[in-house]
């Protein structure tokens, strides 16, 4: 768990998310990300809760925003089939290992750190 869904965790939770925490989520996100849509039945292990579709919506769409808004890469994973969606991932993936690195530098990104 990074941050960013760490953050979200914290909203949903506490109805809260830290000025520190945000602070953390901007400067630590990662360069691409795969969001997987909560259109796949739920599956319980035993560990996770939050199963619900209403919850599961509260996630999909306040990561989706908070990536949107930071202005983050990012693909939806999405389709009935797990198949088809981890065909999907594997073919973002791979695009994402084709292209040159991007490398944040003081100039390109006001969130670099030294």
């Amino acid at each position: 768990t990074d941050a960013l869904q760490t953050a979200i965790w914290s909203k949903y939770l506490v109805g809260d998310i830290p000025a520190a925490l945000e602070k953390i989520e901007r400067e630590t996100l990662a360069d691409h990300y795969l969001l997987l849509a909560p259109d796949v039945a739920w599956v319980q292990d035993g560990v996770r809760y939050a199963g619900d579709p209403e919850t599961r919506a509260f996630f999909f769409n306040e990561i989706k925003t908070r990536l949107a808004n930071y202005g983050a890469a990012f693909d939806i994973i999405s389709g009935a089939g797990w198949d088809a969606r981890t065909a999907r991932a594997i073919e973002v993936a791979t695009k994402l290992a084709a292209s040159p690195p991007k490398t944040k530098t003081p100039e390109s990104d006001s969130s670099f750190i030294e």
